[in-house]
């Protein structure tokens, strides 16, 4: 028989070490309501308690027989990993998110968020920083070292926004410098700004999210005067936005 083994599962034992050139006939039987008449086999226990294995056999010689030991593999109890979340789908502009453990049969937790971040709090919260897919999981250990894991996905997706300013002031002082507008979700790649004189004539067209007016016409600082400003783009959920408006330009 082998010898006694216990631990957290699963618990696999070999069975190939039987003179079986002297037997007619055998039979394992695993203690679980598993049995095996093969020569050579591995028999694997996933379910907690103390199992009894016996051998049958019967030798060439017509000798039948049953050989046992009483709590031959002893398998550990395994804790039951599980969380929720405040949200499972939220934006960038709400990222805080709450976790409450929820698993049973652990002394001890883990939280991975999917960022490279972790905690050992029970019901940690964490803020991040980017949009994307976050796989998190929860890691819990009881006091046999027995581990159960479960991963959720939390995702933070992208909100559109557009702001442009309605004043801005080129005096070399280092702020508010140049007409730029701002935002969250562009498509900057459909991105297209133009900018024009109370007249129509156009000073600036680009298609550069970044670059902004500096208020200069051909190299020289305008006028103080009012300017209309026309945005074309997308946004990552690739609708379609127009917008136009006027900006003062104040020395």
């Amino acid at each position: 028989m082998p010898q006694s083994v216990s631990g957290c599962r699963p618990v696999c034992i070999n069975f190939s070490n039987i003179p079986y050139d002297t037997l007619s006939h055998w039979k394992w039987d695993f203690g679980d309501g598993d049995v095996s008449t093969n020569q050579t086999t591995n028999h694997c226990y996933n379910k907690s308690g103390n199992y009894t294995i016996s051998f049958s056999y019967t030798t060439t010689l017509g000798c039948i027989e049953t050989v046992g030991s009483n709590n031959i593999v002893t398998l550990f109890p395994s804790p039951l990993a599980a969380f929720n979340a405040s949200v499972f789908q939220t934006d960038i502009f709400n990222t805080e998110i709450n976790f409450f453990n929820g698993s049973t049969g652990y002394n001890t937790s883990q939280w991975f968020f999917g960022d490279t971040t972790r905690s050992n709090l029970q019901n940690p919260s964490h803020n991040y920083a980017a949009i994307g897919t976050y796989p998190v999981m929860l890691l819990v250990q009881n006091q046999h070292g027995c581990t159960d894991t479960v991963i959720h996905e939390i995702i933070i997706k992208d909100v559109f926004t557009f702001y442009a300013p309605s004043v801005f002031t080129p005096n070399g002082d280092g702020l508010n410098e140049e007409f730029l507008p701002m935002g969250t979700g562009w498509d900057n790649t459909s991105f297209k700004m133009q900018v024009f004189d109370r007249w129509g004539n156009l000073i600036l067209s680009t298609t550069n999210p970044a670059q902004g007016w500096d208020g200069k016409v051909k190299g020289e600082l305008a006028h103080e005067d009012t300017y209309v400003w026309k945005v074309d783009l997308k946004d990552v959920f690739n609708t379609f936005h127009s917008y136009s408006g006027i900006t003062s330009l104040i020395k």
